[in-house]
């Protein structure tokens, strides 16, 4: 427990009121005295009050009164002094409490702005590479196009030339057909023809002479059948003559038909 410096008996003899402590701004300007400064006034004090008190031992009464107004004095001045001290201290924990709020405050002000720039170079970062993507993909769809372009090109110039090379291509297949099988063709053909010709009761076939011998033996039992031989007409091929109409199954009307279906 603290003691007072003054006893109670002695306090009606003492002026006391409550300390003002010094403002913040004043601390922080070092206008308050130190410590040391405080400690060196306290015992020039009691230099001063024991040189009086030697002198004044051989005085009256009254300067033994006079000396006991000096030693209260100097008491007064002590316990001022003392809370000076204490303020100090107080204000020194103060200083430091605010230093350290205006310390940590800073602290998350520089972590708050780091997380933003750290945020703002991201979001710069993420326009940064949809801007790449972006290009990337308008020259991938160009790209595209292009090679659209030239395939759209590339098959009208196929149809263009379908017909000619369906043409070729069934022209080499048809001529193989019949340079292997060209009585076989001729045979084939004059049965579906016949077949078309019902209501005819009389019919001639003229085929090739290669092909001739084959097919009259064929239809040597039919007499309404009339076989021909004729070296004007290809081999695999014939022609009909009968009451009920005429028809060419000749190699080259066969090809100029495929080539008019071609065309149109």
């Amino acid at each position: 427990m603290t003691k007072n410096l003054i006893k109670e008996d002695e306090l009606s003899k003492h002026k006391i009121e409550r300390y003002q402590f010094l403002p913040l701004e004043k601390i922080e300007k070092n206008e308050i005295k130190s410590e040391e400064e405080i400690k060196k006034e306290i015992e020039e004090a009691a230099k001063e009050v024991k040189e009086e008190s030697v002198s004044k031992q051989k005085e009256t009464k009254e300067a033994k009164e006079e000396n006991s107004e000096v030693v209260e004095n100097l008491l007064k001045r002590i316990e001022e002094l003392s809370s000076t001290i204490v303020e100090l201290q107080m204000q020194n924990e103060k200083l430091i409490e605010e230093f350290e709020a205006k310390l940590q405050k800073e602290r998350e002000e520089i972590e708050k702005g780091a997380k933003e720039s750290a945020l703002e170079e991201a979001k710069r970062g993420y326009e940064n590479r949809l801007e790449e993507l972006r290009l990337k993909y308008e020259e991938s769809i160009k790209s595209l196009n292009e090679a659209v372009s030239k395939l759209n090109e590339f098959i009208k110039k196929v149809e263009e030339e379908l017909p000619k090379s369906a043409f070729d291509i069934a022209k080499e297949v048809i001529a193989k057909e019949i340079s292997e099988n060209s009585k076989e063709v001729a045979l084939a053909l004059s049965k579906s023809l016949i077949k078309e010709l019902k209501e005819a009761t009389k019919i001639k076939l003229k085929l090739n002479p290669n092909d001739y011998n084959y097919i009259k033996e064929h239809f040597k039992e039919n007499p309404a059948i009339e076989v021909v031989s004729d070296d004007t007409i290809e081999e695999g091929g014939v022609v009909i003559e009968s009451d009920a109409g005429n028809m060419d199954a000749t190699i080259k009307q066969r090809l100029e038909n495929i080539k008019n279906l071609l065309s149109s």
